[in-house]
């Protein structure tokens, strides 16, 4: 509930978050990385930050019409 929170309130300060539970399969990396206490567990990290301003494709592709592939 605590990083639902989080991520909404970023969002609505106009921030975008990305969850990421992947980071628990390396409970013992991560913990050795950031300094955690031996009474402190690894469960999720998060991404936060200003999302890229939306660009132009300049991949030149073709498409068929969808009656024409079904």
């Amino acid at each position: 509930m605590f990083m639902q929170s989080l991520m909404l309130l970023a969002v609505d300060r106009g921030l975008d978050t990305c969850a990421q539970e992947f980071w628990a399969r390396y409970p013992q990396t991560v913990a050795k990385f950031v300094n955690l206490p031996d009474d402190h567990m690894v469960f999720s990290g998060m991404a936060m930050g200003y999302r890229d301003p939306p660009t132009r494709s300049t991949l030149a592709h073709a498409t068929r019409p969808l009656r024409g592939l079904v």
